[in-house]
């Protein structure tokens, strides 16, 4: 089965464990993993999945949205198989779902934390935060997954 995981974080980050080693355990059980995000490209060459680097705008408060409309675009000219699934941050959602939707293809949600920035940037996060929980339970091909009972408890 071919795993596409869009993911807005970099695998150099502090916290890039958890991705690591989901994904790690994803290729040992035979999957076929794309990690799509926005590392250069090449810099995945020594994990054992295939790459593909993202480009998105360095302006704080727009990142997310140029990544995943570029996420969007590269995903729309791709031919998948039909047992395809991806793996989505919220952060991204927004913008590569309804594509999952149009092929009937199945999703899952990462929520690692709601919005943290405070401020103006918060403003732009919680909408799209939200609206991406209410696409995961509108939808029957859709999941979502989160780190701790009390973090579900708030979703």
């Amino acid at each position: 089965m071919q795993v596409y995981w869009f993911s807005g974080r970099s695998l150099d980050d502090l916290c890039a464990t958890t991705q690591i080693s989901l994904a790690s355990g994803l290729i040992e059980r035979g999957y076929d993993l794309t990690f799509v995000n926005p590392d250069p490209k090449g810099s995945h060459v020594n994990w054992p999945w295939n790459h593909q680097s993202i480009s998105s705008s360095t302006a704080p408060g727009f990142r997310s949205r140029s990544l995943g409309k570029n996420m969007k675009n590269w995903f729309e000219e791709l031919q998948i198989e039909n047992d395809a699934i991806a793996l989505i941050d919220w952060r991204v959602a927004n913008y590569v779902v309804p594509l999952f939707q149009k092929r009937n293809m199945k999703w899952i949600l990462i929520d690692r934390s709601p919005p943290a920035d405070k401020g103006i940037l918060s403003l732009l996060q919680w909408p799209s935060w939200k609206k991406s929980w209410k696409q995961v339970h509108q939808n029957t091909t859709a999941h979502g997954c989160v780190v701790s009972s009390m973090h579900r408890d708030f979703v």
